[in-house]
């Protein structure tokens, strides 16, 4: 069809034109047909945001069938909610009953958290880049800001996951859950998340990951057990709780004492000097950066929020709370309510020792 009788003008296509990234759109000419006339976009094209075919689309899904190419080109199928597919083939299908009981305590992350990414234009990714710093949603949102390169990773993480996927792969050695511990806006729940996005990727675990409680041991053993059935060499169960150790530990023996295949990894506000640490595996997420991770998090910035947020080359000190709040307002109000949860917290245990001295 010669573009100039198009029922859609290409007025009402420019909008969305200049809001795409390089190679974002395909432009399926034909051979007879002529392009718009308009200087907009003709500097779409130019700046390689409309990358322009001679073919119409018809003609070439047509040579990709008879090659066959067309299979290459869909996106697979299984990523869809209910199922959770691990390595071999086999899969576990979640019913809505299911998942209405385990979903109370904990999200079952499926296949859904692993799908491909709609891709953004320059608008939309600085859009849910800003959320995601400011008001990152419920759990899939945090992990889908991960994938999309929202936060950057800090040098601990290597530790983290390697703990973690050692301890699937060999579930029985674990005797306690892994703890990240450390202070408010040290990237503990990027970390988890990470984690979660990671585990998945590989599909050898089934994963429930909780960030309002710990769940019970009770709630969530039938699920550990059909997801053991269905091929998962075990379950791990995120809890991004800032616990104590008490409730982990609690959880992991409850399950394991039901012959169950679990790995439990929790987070808490960092053992301070002199706290009685009963555990051994335990990471600390440190507040100060390192040169790498400033570099990441100013590239970072760069990238995403470009003109809105001044770049932070001037930021003196290595501390991540001060380098985040100066440089990064849109984490401003998720920082200052983590610090007034975990100045609660350090009161109550002030409150508890001095209890403690007046009746000893």
């Amino acid at each position: 069809m010669v573009a100039t009788r198009d029922w859609l003008r290409i007025d009402d296509l420019l909008g969305a034109v200049s809001n795409a990234g390089h190679h974002q759109i395909i432009w399926f000419k034909g051979r007879t047909a002529t392009l718009p006339e308009d200087d907009d976009f003709t500097a779409a094209v130019d700046a390689n945001r409309i990358l322009v075919v001679e073919e119409r689309l018809s003609t070439t899904i047509a040579h990709l069938r008879a090659v066959p190419q067309v299979a290459d080109l869909l996106v697979p199928t299984p990523e869809e909610a209910g199922t959770v597919t691990f390595k071999g083939g086999r899969s576990l299908e979640v019913s809505p009953e299911q998942r209405l009981h385990v979903e109370a305590v904990a999200s079952i992350v499926d296949d859904a958290w692993s799908a491909p990414l709609a891709a953004l234009g320059a608008d939309a990714a600085y859009a849910a880049f800003r959320q995601f710093h400011g008001y990152p949603g419920n759990r899939r949102s945090l992990v889908e800001g991960v994938r999309r390169g929202f936060a950057i990773e800090r040098d601990y993480e290597e530790d983290l996951i390697s703990r973690v996927f050692k301890a699937i792969s060999d579930h029985a050695s674990v005797d306690a859950p892994i703890i990240l511990h450390g202070q408010s806006a040290t990237g503990k729940s990027i970390a988890l998340a990470r984690v979660v996005a990671k585990v998945r990727e590989v599909k050898d675990a089934a994963v429930l990951y909780s960030n309002n409680r710990v769940p019970q041991p009770t709630e969530i053993a039938d699920y550990c057990h059909r997801a053991e059935r269905a091929g998962a060499k075990a379950t791990l169960i995120v809890c991004d709780t800032n616990q104590d150790d008490r409730p982990y530990v609690d959880l992991l023996s409850g399950l394991r004492s039901r012959g169950h295949r679990v790995v439990v990894l929790g987070s808490r506000y960092r053992i301070i000097d002199g706290e009685h640490n009963r555990l051994r595996t335990t990471i600390e997420a440190p507040t100060a950066l390192s040169d790498r991770e400033k570099s990441a998090l100013s590239g970072l910035l760069k990238q995403f929020a470009n003109e809105q947020v001044t770049p932070p080359e001037g930021i003196e000190g290595n501390h991540i709370l001060s380098f985040l709040y100066r440089a990064l307002p849109l984490t401003r109000y998720p920082i200052g309510s983590g610090l007034s949860t975990e100045a609660n917290r350090t009161e109550r245990l002030v409150r508890e020792q001095r209890a403690k001295y007046l009746t000893s």
